[in-house]
């Protein structure tokens, strides 16, 4: 007879001896629906001490599996509905158990077979009264051994999952060194160029998917005299993720200005797994230096080691409930002092770099486990006037851009290629001037020429030429007050202020010289004119157009800046000049600026305001293009460019510009005396006629 048919027997205390062999690491169930499946197989065969002997146990693994799943699948009704469910539990429970060590679920069986046949074999016996004593002792032994084996296969179980634990934490710890050396390849179009923002969107899942518990990790005892103790990354496995996932979600601007507020977030992405908002921690904001940064990644102590003093630099974090994310928001940081170390050679203040240390500690398991985590910001260059900015930011392009992830804190290459550096201003420059119009192939390679001072047209020349730092933003460009760099941020910044909308109609060409502009003109009609960047003024933009006159074909005028656009548009300049009629190459200007002017009604010259003043109007004026004629009643000069503006009134059209006569000079341009004595007699007899009574004072009584 099956020895489970027997087992079913079984009465009193035997009955209760053998529900005690089952349990969460082998249901009573799957003894019982798979009886004969169990009691057919060779589990005596297998030595458990020889590791080739694995391969048969998996199969056994594999078998009992499969016969669960089959028993499952066979189950209909009602009550083999829940009965399929509660088996394919089983199946896939088993499965995760054993699946890592299949030899335990043979010691097991085997273990649970033996003692079923032994309480059968003394149930059908009987049990004399003198053995009595003897089977109540061997009864204990066997719940001693049964509690040993459960607790042997939980620690089994325990492994198992720590294995798991390390093996999700490796994985978690290379994904996240994979995550740093993107964000430092996009850095330049990303966080790094605004300021160092990190993207929130999509942290919200991260601790989800962490590996930690949803229970506090089990206590390790203290050491020492005192009852709790810090961590290191040998005593706990997860010590490393948990300083991993201790993030800065918004950066602190790297360009830092002295006795001016800035920002930061930090977020402990675990905070919510491990339950440390119930004590949430404090988290410190310092400033260090290069070196002191180098000596905090070699573990070097630095302790109360700062470059600097930051207010209000300390931040409890708070849990948000809906999102479950732990975070420190830092709103009202403001840098009070710095201290600068010894500079380099010709290295100037905007080349030092400093970083801000994030700081916390947190418990978990009732204060037993202490973790000390800390992050570093993105390296930050500091400044105590406007005036530096542009270099400052010129250090940070040149960090966010060719910072080789894992470095040396915060080590960068002299030197780069030219088609790196292409890309790296392409991005800061659509980043700046927030414009999906970027940089074209005719701009790189003017920028090229400019950098180089060649003359090449052709972009692939410059591919394997190298751009050293000193050539970027230390050396000024040749017969220039200013470097490659500052010459390009001042581009950067009237396009960003004043000019953005015009960029993106492709109204300005920009990157081009003088010369570029007089040959892309000469074969254009009269009036067409094009927008390009001075070379002389930084942040500075010039019009040249063409117009045919004996004194020359091109016209150039003075750059405009930031300040000019300040007080009247470049699109009212436009306006105001009406012998500009083209955008190069035929775009007729007022289909490409019009909706950008100023509206201002026609009034007439008379028109006076509520309060009996006469309104002014500021109007862009080319002395060139100006004529003056005299007429009976006195002269009065008429201004070409003083058109109405084309919002309003119709635009003049000029296609002569005829010379100032002078009226000291005859018709051939000799000088006539005679003539110039009749005026002189003229004027004398004017001067000696009485004053009109109209003009005379009244004499006061």
């Amino acid at each position: 007879m099956a020895v489970w048919i027997q087992a079913q027997q079984l009465q009193g205390d035997a009955l209760h001896q053998m529900q005690a062999l089952y349990g969460q690491h082998f249901p009573i169930e799957v003894r019982h629906y798979l009886s004969q499946w169990i009691e057919s197989q060779a589990w005596d065969s297998i030595d458990l001490d020889n590791p080739q002997e694995n391969i048969k146990a998996t199969q056994l693994l594999e078998g009992l599996v499969q016969e669960l799943q089959k028993k499952a699948e066979h189950q209909v009704g009602e009550d083999g509905f829940l009965l399929k469910i509660k088996l394919g539990h089983y199946a896939t429970q088993l499965q995760n158990t054993y699946d890592r060590c299949p030899m335990e679920l043979v010691r097991c069986i085997r273990h649970i077979l033996y003692n079923e046949q032994r309480l059968v074999r003394e149930a059908n016996n009987g049990t004399s009264p003198a053995g009595s004593l003897a089977d109540t002792m061997s009864q204990k032994h066997l719940q001693i051994n049964q509690t040993f084996e459960e607790l042997r296969l939980v620690t089994q179980d325990t492994e198992n999952e720590l294995k798991k634990l390390q093996q999700t934490q490796e994985y978690f710890i290379i994904q996240y060194q994979e995550s740093l050396r993107i964000q430092g390849k996009v850095g330049v179009g990303g966080q790094c160029m605004s300021g160092g923002a990190v993207a929130s969107q999509g942290l919200g899942a991260v601790p989800r998917a962490l590996p930690f518990p949803a229970e506090p990790p089990a206590r390790q005892p203290p050491c020492g005299e005192g009852g709790t103790r810090a961590l290191s990354p040998e005593a706990a496995p997860g010590h490393l993720c948990a300083r991993s996932t201790f993030i800065i979600e918004k950066q602190p601007p790297q360009v830092l200005k002295t006795q001016t507020k800035f920002a930061a977030t930090v977020r402990l992405l675990v905070g919510g797994k491990l339950n440390v908002h119930m004590n949430p921690p404090q988290v410190k904001a310092t400033i260090i230096s290069e070196q002191q940064a180098k000596s905090l990644l070699k573990n070097e102590n630095t302790r109360n080691d700062y470059s600097g003093e930051i207010l209000n630099n300390c931040c409890v974090m708070e849990y948000h409930q809906a999102t479950g994310t732990l975070s420190a928001h830092f709103r009202n940081m403001s840098l009070k002092r710095i201290k600068r170390s010894d500079r380099r050679g010709a290295e100037s203040v905007t080349e030092e770099k400093f970083t801000i240390l994030f700081e916390s500690q947190f418990s978990v398991g009732g204060n037993e486990l202490v973790f000390q985590v800390k992050t570093l910001s993105l390296p930050v260059v500091v400044i105590v006037h406007g005036s530096q900015d542009n270099n400052a930011t010129a250090t940070v392009l040149w960090d966010n851009a060719f910072a080789e992830p894992g470095r040396v804190p915060f080590a960068v290459p002299d030197k780069v290629l030219w088609p790196q550096l292409c890309e790296a201003l392409n991005m800061k420059f659509k980043a700046e001037v927030q414009s999906n119009r970027g940089l074209t192939k005719e701009n790189l390679v003017f920028l090229a020429q400019k950098l180089f001072n060649s003359s090449s047209s052709h972009l692939e020349d410059y591919n394997g030429m190298s751009v050293s730092w000193s050539q970027f933003n230390r050396e000024n460009l040749p017969g220039r007050n200013y470097t490659f760099w500052q010459w390009f941020d001042g581009v950067m910044e009237v396009l960003k202020k004043h000019l953005k909308p015009h960029w993106n109609d492709g109204a300005i060409l920009g990157f081009v010289n003088k010369q570029q502009a007089h040959d892309l003109l000469i074969n254009k009609p009269d009036g067409t004119f094009l927008l390009r960047f001075s070379d002389s003024e930084i942040g500075g933009i010039t019009i040249a157009w063409k117009f045919d006159s004996q004194e020359r074909m091109f016209w150039n005028l003075m750059p405009f800046t930031t300040r000019d656009f300040s007080i009247r548009s470049l699109a009212d300049r436009l306006g105001d000049l009406s012998y500009l009629i083209y955008v190069f190459p035929d775009r007729p200007k007022d289909e490409v600026y019009s909706k950008y002017y100023t509206p201002v009604p026609c009034e007439p010259a008379t028109a006076k305001a509520v309060d009996g003043y006469v309104k002014p109007q500021i109007k862009q004026v080319v002395p060139e293009f100006v004529s003056a004629s005299a007429d009976s009643a006195g002269g009065s000069a008429t201004y070409m460019d003083q058109a109405p503006s084309p919002a309003v009134c119709p635009q003049a059209h000029y296609n002569i510009y005829p010379q100032n006569p002078d009226p000291v000079l005859d018709n051939d341009g000799d000088f006539d005396l005679d003539d110039t004595m009749d005026v002189a007699r003229r004027v004398e007899e004017l001067l000696g006629r009485p004053m009109d009574s109209q003009w005379i004072p009244h004499a006061q009584s």
